[in-house]
C-alpha cells in the first residue's frame, strides 16, 4: 500500500492510514483523527476515504488551534492582555 503522493499522479481519494502517514501517524491513530475531523474524510458506505486535495490544502494550511495554543490569556482587572508566547 505505500506509494509515494505527488502532485500529478492522478489519485483523488488517499485511505486514512495513508493519509495519516504523511503527518507520521500509525494506522489507529489516523482513524482517530478522522473520527475527530483533523482529517477530512468521505464515506461511501463503509468505506471512508480522504479527499487527496483537500487533505493538501490542510496540510498547508496553519491550524488555527495551533496558533492560539501558542497566546496566553493574562486577566488583569477587567482588561485582558493577549501574550503570544
Amino acid at each position: 500500500m505505500k506509494r509515494r503522493i505527488s502532485d500529478d499522479d492522478g489519485v483523488l481519494t488517499l485511505e486514512v492510514p495513508e493519509a495519516g502517514a504523511m503527518v507520521g501517524l500509525s494506522r489507529n491513530a489516523s482513524y482517530e483523527a478522522a473520527a475527530r475531523g483533523e482529517i477530512p474524510t468521505l464515506r461511501f458506505g463503509r468505506l471512508l476515504k480522504v479527499p487527496r486535495a483537500a487533505w493538501l490544502r490542510k496540510l498547508e494550511q496553519p491550524d488555527a488551534a495551533q496558533l492560539s495554543a501558542n497566546v496566553t490569556t493574562i486577566k488583569r482587572g477587567k482588561s485582558t492582555v493577549k501574550h503570544k508566547g
